[in-house]
């Protein structure tokens, strides 16, 4: 995810995110799911994991861009904004009951 936000710089802004950082977010997403079903210290050496790689702010950087360039001040349809949503939803999943990821984002 850091290559790709890197690659694609100021475009993670946009409302059409490419397929490539589509996939690997959905690919994350899967295995935060599946980290959650398995036991609860899996999901929390994942989330650990993630925010020490430096994935969670990459996120955040990624809800920022995207807020500046379609959300601020506008009236929006998340359903046409799908990389956003998935960002978000991916983001959630790093933070559940997960007291230090949610003191990092709320920073």
């Amino acid at each position: 995810i850091g290559n790709m936000k890197g690659r694609h710089g100021p475009g993670l802004g946009s409302p059409k995110m490419s397929s490539g950082f589509m996939v690997q977010l959905s690919k994350l997403e899967y295995i935060l799911l599946k980290a959650q079903e398995v036991e609860e210290d899996v999901l929390e050496s994942l989330q650990a994991l993630l925010q020490t790689n430096g994935i969670l702010r990459s996120l955040l950087n990624i809800l920022e861009a995207q807020w500046k360039m379609n959300m601020e001040g506008k009236f929006v349809d998340l359903y046409k904004l799908q990389g956003a949503l998935e960002v978000v939803n991916v983001t959630a999943l790093i933070c559940q009951g997960n007291e230090a990821n949610l003191r990092f984002v709320s920073s």
